[in-house]
């Protein structure tokens, strides 16, 4: 029910701020967050890190919804045990 809605608030968001804002990659982060809930671990991946690269290139690793995003993605290695690539998500932040 919440995933159609946060989808088209990411599409709004995109057409009226543009795919890169951080209004838009913060949507995108929620949306990744709705598709963790559902496990729909695939879609959650890939949606987090768009969301995750894309708020590194506007805010850098400091902005402070740069590091709400790291959390989510964080966690989606995490529940997966994929442990190589958390720590890659944190070797990007840390340059």
């Amino acid at each position: 029910m919440a995933e159609p809605m946060w989808e088209r608030a990411v599409r709004g968001f995109e057409d009226i701020k543009g795919p890169d804002h951080p209004s838009t990659l913060s949507q995108l982060y929620n949306l990744g967050r709705i598709f963790q809930m559902l496990s729909r671990l695939a879609e959650a991946e890939a949606t987090l890190e768009r969301a995750f690269e894309g708020m590194m290139q506007a805010l850098g690793p400091d902005g402070p919804l740069t590091q709400t995003i790291v959390q989510g993605l964080v966690l989606q290695f995490q529940n997966l045990g994929r442990m190589k690539e958390v720590m890659q998500v944190y070797d990007q932040l840390t340059g």
